[in-house]
Order: C-alpha cells, then structure tokens, then sequence
C-alpha cells in the first residue's frame, strides 16, 4: 500500500522494484515484513495488518462533511487541520466519539444507523 492508500500487486519483487524505485533487499525486507513501512509504502504482510489499517482510516469532518483519509502520520494531519495530537490519538483508539467536528467513518456510520426505539 502507497501514501496515497492504493494498493498495489506484483508477481515478484523485481515488478515491484521497478514500480517503487527500492533497492531489491529493502523491497524483499518489505514483503517479508521485515520492515512494516518504509518511504511511504506499508507491507502487505499480515503482521503489517494494524498499521495498513491505521494508514486507511477515514476521518469525517461533521460540520464541513470533509472526508480525509489519515495517512501515514497522525502528527502531520493534526498539524494540517490545526487539531491537538493527544486528542487526536483519543479519537482514533476511539476514546472520545468526536473532536472539533472530526469523528471517524465507521462512528458516524453507526451513529446514523442507529434508531431510537421504545424502552418498553
């Protein structure tokens, strides 16, 4: 998976050092997971399972109805949309349900399935 969130199959690792410009045993400790990322692309190896899903994330801003996808740094898209690091960590580990407006995707899909029945 690149920066960009679009993941990419190859056969072997020599397609996948032309797409991606790696030295053939930086692309191999790539795929065998070695490395879990490396210069914007994430492994596609099972143990590298909990940080392809933390790069896809998708954040929903409820007031603007922005939809940005989280990336390979929190910091950085706490900087790019002037939000606190440490609460924006508390959003993604989903301790807190909203923050200035932001909420993750799958909150606000269960958020907007949800329907108030009768309590008898």
């Amino acid at each position: 998976m690149n920066a960009q969130g679009q993941t990419i199959k190859t056969k072997t690792i020599g397609e996948f050092v032309q797409i991606s410009n790696f030295r053939p045993s930086n692309a191999k400790s790539l795929a065998c997971a070695h490395y879990l990322s490396l210069n914007g692309w994430v492994s596609g190896h099972r143990r590298a399972a909990r940080k392809r899903k933390r790069w896809s994330t998708v954040l929903i801003n409820t007031r603007t109805n922005e939809r940005c996808v989280l990336g390979p740094s929190v910091t950085s898209f706490a900087q790019a949309h002037n939000l606190c690091t440490g609460d924006l960590y508390k959003l993604i580990n989903r301790r807190k349900i909203c923050y200035r407006g932001w909420m993750l995707e799958s909150t606000l899909k269960l958020a907007q399935g949800a329907v108030a029945g009768s309590i008898f």
